[in-house]
């Protein structure tokens, strides 16, 4: 039989500026120790919370009525910032079993807690709308300025007036890649051949000296 008390602890993170794994997770025991909850499992991962479709959130689920009667979160946005996506779960999930947010202090077993969540829920959509709506203007006037607003093509650099033109010596690369799989060489070969010849690869998004060709 599941314990009245048990929950499991949803933590997520993404590319945003926001709480780490550990800020987060502390302050979900800390809740729990206040509150006499029993902790019996922790998901973490790192994805976008524009929907409910993640591994680590959809196993937390699963446990509900199994292994807890609750899930905990450091905050209400870390479940979803779409309001839909919210709604649908305080129906499908949260009206039988209990939603603790530690933040916004959430008891969805109460009428009021419903409201506050749909509340909280609206909030976190235009959040993440305005972030949208921002990231669009400053692409929309990059581009009207005449800027690059997307990362290089490998082959291509940037010219005068954001013109692209081909770079030599990567474009030579490129050849001797195609040249290679007509021979019917596999990826790991050329990725090998280049490593040995010391081509450098495209740069990454996160500079790292031992980045290789993979």
């Amino acid at each position: 039989m599941v314990q009245v008390n048990s929950v499991v602890a949803y933590i997520r993170v993404s590319t945003e500026k926001q709480e780490s794994p550990e800020t987060q997770r502390a302050e979900i025991r800390r809740y729990c120790e206040f509150r006499k909850l029993q902790i019996v499992g922790e998901f973490i991962e790192a994805e976008s919370g524009k929907n409910t479709d993640r591994p680590q959130f959809q196993s937390a689920l699963d446990c509900l009525g199994k292994t807890a009667q609750g899930i905990v979160v450091y905050k209400l946005d870390r479940l979803s910032r779409n309001l839909h996506d919210i709604t649908g779960l305080v129906q499908t999930h949260f009206s039988q079993f209990k939603l603790h947010s530690v933040v916004e202090e959430l008891d969805t077993s109460t009428t009021m807690g419903q409201f506050q969540i749909n509340i909280l829920g609206a909030f976190a959509q235009m959040e993440r709308s305005q972030i949208a709506d921002r990231t669009t203007a400053g692409l929309q006037f990059r581009k009207k300025s005449g800027k690059t607003y997307c990362k290089r093509l490998y082959g291509w650099i940037v010219g005068k007036g954001a013109a692209m033109k081909l770079h030599t010596g990567e474009q030579a690369v490129i050849s001797k890649i195609r040249e290679l799989r007509s021979l019917n060489r596999s990826l790991q070969q050329i990725c090998d051949f280049l490593n040995s010849s010391k081509v450098p690869p495209p740069i990454p998004v996160h500079r790292d000296k031992k980045c290789k060709w993979h």
